[in-house]
């Protein structure tokens, strides 16, 4: 018992002086991962306010094309209204000159057929009437 611990002294004594060995290599390295991770915070960083700055830039771009747009369709539709206004009236007055003249002609039809109706009962009933120039 007494040699297998001393074997285990041996090993515990030569990992421990290999682990004195390493130990500034160790640290060497773990100062080039801590270099290394802030060399990458640091781009991470510069690549962030990039694309922060593009972003902005895109959204101004869109912003002012938006606006530009929107002043675009505001004047179109101001024309297409206008248009569609002046049709409207024109169609209005068309429509008001078709009635008007439909009219007209209903009320020289209602009046003839008076008259003729008059005639009729006239000579229906034996009263006469002066003979009219109606179609």
């Amino acid at each position: 018992m007494i040699t297998i611990i001393s074997a285990l002294a041996t090993i515990v004594g030569a990992v421990g002086g290999m682990s004195l060995i390493l130990l500034p290599q160790i640290r060497k390295l773990e100062g080039e991962i801590t270099r290394t991770r802030d060399e990458l915070k640091g781009d991470i960083a510069g690549v962030r306010d990039e694309l922060k700055a593009d972003i902005a830039g895109v959204r101004t771009e869109l912003k002012a094309e938006i606006a530009t747009v929107r002043t675009e369709l505001k004047a179109e539709i101001a024309t297409v209204r206008t248009e569609l206004k002046a049709e409207i009236a024109t169609v209005h007055t068309e429509l008001k000159a078709e009635i008007g003249g439909v009219r007209d002609e209903q009320v020289a039809t209602r009046l003839a057929m008076t008259d003729r109706v008059a005639r009729v009962e006239g000579r229906v009933f034996g009263l006469p009437l002066p003979e009219a120039d109606t179609a």
